[in-house]
């Protein structure tokens, strides 16, 4: 099904440093990037996402008097680093340009704002550039523009060019070095530039664009700005023509903005323009580019939707905006903003299209001041990553006349999933309606079934149809038995829910199944060992659950009687004790067996409540039956797991870690497993480690073989890989895991020599293997020929052929033979 999911986020970097208070202000910087590859103007859209794919997992963080940084996000390591004087301003994130296959020089761009060696003449007119894999400050280039610059770009189509937008609304495109400017535009009238960006125009028959390529053909880069002007606040879109080295205005759009706009966002696929003011309102436009009569050009921005949010959480007259959005690819926008009186900040996910809220999810970044201004800033990565940023500045007094300012900063990945629901992907994820309602199509007389239908045939009303011919009197039959279908199965979720405690509710529910009480009763003395406790309810569930698995007997279980009922079982909060009234096991089994509970139907997650009464006998059921069980909640139980064996040794020692295994051969999706793995802690990381030395270093073990299961050896290979390549910098930088790695290195160098051993064995019985298909293959042949010869009449032999013999080997390799000759 369609949806939107936000993972749990986790910390890619934390910056402190201490600034002077009079030159940061509100201009605080903590800012990401995604790297900009430049594109030939030969290549598509597909070929510059598969160029761009080498650096996905790499961002570019600007931090306000600490430097730029370049990260790998799936290592969480820092790749190369610049440093910026702590007394300087930065005017917007830097900017980075990977080498491409033609240049092996990358690029890194920053604008200077103020500091105190910018005169107030220079301020937003100086960029520096380092080239390669310089980054030392003294190999920097400092150039110098006559206009303030608003923004630097890197177009994807323009190769070896810069796009520079001023405040004054002209555009400049100059060479990477910055040395010379290839063409330029002049503003037009006295307006001030707020926000711009650049994107690419796509071929209208593979991928659409907001601008037809009529206008301007593929390929083609154009620059759109919001600016201010006497009037109010207008959108330019700007063509930038390569080969005419032009730089013209496309569409000038008036924009109805009351308020100071707060954050600004565009996507050019769907052309939708998303502005957040400073009273709170959220406004989405549509922007529309057709041409009229004489060659004239027609834009509007057409309002689609509207919402209001709360003022104090948008903007501040002092410390100027606390909100920030960005545009996800689907028409998504991520809105990040702080809850004052929750003292946390909200990350929530909107559909433009709509207006609606898809997810949200609250953030309490640590290691920051209660105190202070806290900016925050999100922006979207390539991978599939929400990259929300905060910084917080503390102001003290100092011995100086100087004021300064404690800065904390912090940098949070957040991993989010969206699936489109499409027609081809429901028609491969959908059973046939007969199957999946347990209907038995060749028997009309199944009284279970209320009416089906089949292709080219009308409704097939139960074996009552052949006693009417009017089509009418068959309708009314099938409704009146839908009706009451729906009349009983109601009654019977009232009287489910009508129980006053788990026995009465266990022998409500086993009698609608058809359940006799001698399957599930259980009269066993109560044993005061915790450990052999939970052996022995581990082995009842067990049994339970292949007896009911193994019944062949369908007994059609609604999903609003399975909700219902689930919900009623799991409703208690004081979970585990005496008040757990309606805890009944044998019912949660039961729906496993049948494979009709799901993770979504208990609130939180079925795992998270089974872990929450203590039912440790139910999760490997769970593992086995439940296939929507979410990675971070397998993560989760680990952990668990992990904590017990250190909290109650006595009986989780040898347990853990077959259940440890239970979840790692538990089939998963690799993408969300690496993300999910990443929540493992270094104090779990030795308790895995020694679970895989375990495993694979004495397979016949009693209770921690390793399945032989191919699905299951496959489940654990892929566990151990996301493992081992999301956690590689702890276990390197972390002496007391090494002895644990070089237990596992001379496991594994062992079992290489036996396959190495086993393989040259194969060797040597493959050519009788050979043999043996060779004969059975003549045998099969002979039997054949002697059945068709069954029954025909005695051959002349004179009139056979003479059988030719082919001296040869087997194999292709002949066989050679010496004559004797007398003369």
């Amino acid at each position: 099904m369609p949806g939107f999911v936000l993972e749990e986020t986790f910390p890619l970097a934390r910056y402190q440093n201490t600034v002077g208070f009079n030159k940061i202000n509100d201009n605080f910087i903590i800012s990401l990037n995604t790297l900009t590859a430049a594109a030939t103007a030969t290549q598509t859209a597909t070929d510059q996402t598969l160029e761009g794919a080498d650096h996905a997992d790499h961002v570019l963080v600007t931090v306000q008097s600490e430097g730029i940084k370049l990260y790998d996000t799936t290592m969480q390591k820092c790749l190369k680093s610049w440093t910026i004087p702590p007394g300087l301003v930065l005017g917007q994130p830097a900017l980075y340009c990977p080498a491409v296959a033609d240049d092996s020089q990358s690029y890194t761009y920053v604008l200077i704002d103020s500091g105190s060696d910018i005169t107030a003449q220079e301020q937003r007119k100086t960029v520096w550039l380092w080239k390669s894999n310089q980054d030392d400050n003294s190999d920097k280039t400092v150039k110098k523009f006559d206009q303030r610059i608003q923004s630097l770009h890197a177009p994807a189509s323009l190769h070896g060019n810069v796009i520079l937008v001023n405040e004054n609304g002209s555009i400049d495109l100059v060479c990477k070095d910055l040395d010379r400017h290839t063409t330029n535009y002049k503003a037009q009238a006295d307006e001030k530039v707020i926000w711009s960006t650049n994107f690419t125009t796509t071929n209208s028959h593979i991928r659409p664009c907001c601008v037809p390529n009529s206008m301007a053909p593929a390929n083609s880069t154009i620059v759109a700005t919001v600016v201010q002007h006497a009037k109010g606040y207008s959108l330019n879109l700007h063509h930038i023509n390569e080969e005419r080295r032009s730089i013209h205005l496309l569409a000038n759009i008036e924009m109805a903005i009351k308020d100071t706009p707060v954050s600004i966002t565009f996507d050019s696929t769907p052309g939708i323009v998303t502005v957040l003011e400073s009273s709170g309102a959220w406004t989405v436009y549509q922007l529309s580019l057709k041409h009229r009569m004489a060659n004239k050009l027609s834009a509007t921005l057409t309002q689609q939707l509207q919402r209001q949010f709360p003022k104090e959480q948008v903007y501040h007259k002092t410390n100027g905006a606390l909100a920030s959005t960005a545009m996800l690819p689907g028409n998504f926008v991520a809105l990040i903003t702080p809850r004052p009186k929750q003292k946390d900040f909200l990350l929530s996910i909107w559909d433009v299209k709509y207006g609606t809220l898809q997810a949200q999810q609250s953030i309490q970044p640590e290691n920051l001041p209660d105190h202070g201004a806290t900016q925050c800033h999100v922006d979207v990565l390539q991978n599939s990553h929400l990259a929300v940023s905060f910084a917080t500045l503390s102001a003290k007094s100092g011995k100086s006349k100087k004021s300064m300012a404690d800065t904390k900063s912090v940098v949070l990945l957040c991993p989010y999933f969206h699936q489109p629901m499409s027609l081809l992907t429901a028609m491969n994820k959908m059973r046939a309606t007969s199957t999946f309602l347990g209907m038995d199509a060749d028997k009309y007389e199944d009284q279970s079934t209320v009416g089906y239908t089949r292709s080219g045939q009308s409704a097939v009303v139960r074996h009552q149809l052949d006693s009417y011919t009017d089509d009418d009197d068959a309708y009314t039959q099938w409704v009146q038995q839908l009706e009451k279908s729906q009349q009983a199965e109601q009654k019977t979720i009232t009287s489910l829910l009508a129980c006053k405690n788990s026995a009465s509710l266990l022998a409500a529910f086993m009698a609608h199944v058809g359940v006799p009480e001698s399957v599930w009763q259980r009269d066993d003395e109560p044993i005061s060992n915790p450990g052999a406790k939970l052996d022995k309810d581990r082995t009842y569930f067990k049994k339970l659950y292949n007896e009911f698995y193994l019944d062949q007997t369908k007994h059609g279980l609604s999903s609003e009687l399975v909700t219902q009922v689930i919900s009623r079982i799991f409703s208690k909060t004081k979970a585990g004790s005496a008040d757990d009234t309606y805890w009944c096991p044998v019912v949660v089994v039961y729906l496993m067996a049948k494979q009709q509970l799901r993770n979504s139907f208990v609130k939180g997650g079925l795992m998270s409540a089974l872990m929450e009464r203590n039912a440790w006998p139910l999760v490997p059921l769970a593992l086995r039956s439940i296939p929507d069980l979410p990675e971070r909640d397998l993560i989760k139980v680990i952990r668990e797991l992990v904590a017990l064996a250190k909290a109650q040794p006595q009986i989780w020692k040898g347990r853990s870690i077959e259940y440890i295994r239970r979840v790692v051969e538990t089939p998963h999706n690799d993408v969300f497993l690496q993300q999910a793995v990443k929540r493992l802690t270094i104090e779990e990381l030795p308790a895995l480690l020694e679970c895989l030395v375990i495993w694979l270093k004495d397979p016949q073990t009693k209770n921690i073989r390793i399945q032989e299961s191919v699905k299951r050896r496959n489940n654990l290979n892929e566990f151990a890989n996301a493992f081992f390549d999301i956690h590689f910098p702890t276990i390197i930088l972390e002496p007391s895991l090494h002895p644990l790695i070089e237990q596992l290195g001379a496991v594994l160098d062992g079992m290489v020599e036996q396959m190495t051993e086993l393989d040259g064995l194969y060797g040597l019985v493959a050519p009788f293997e050979r043999e043996e298909k060779l004969h059975q293959k003549a045998k099969a042949t002979i039997f054949e020929e002697q059945e068709e010869r069954k029954g025909a009449p005695a051959a002349d032999k004179s009139l056979a052929r003479v059988t030719r013999v082919n001296y040869g080997g087997k194999e292709g390799i002949p066989v050679y033979r010496a004559d004797g000759l007398a003369f």
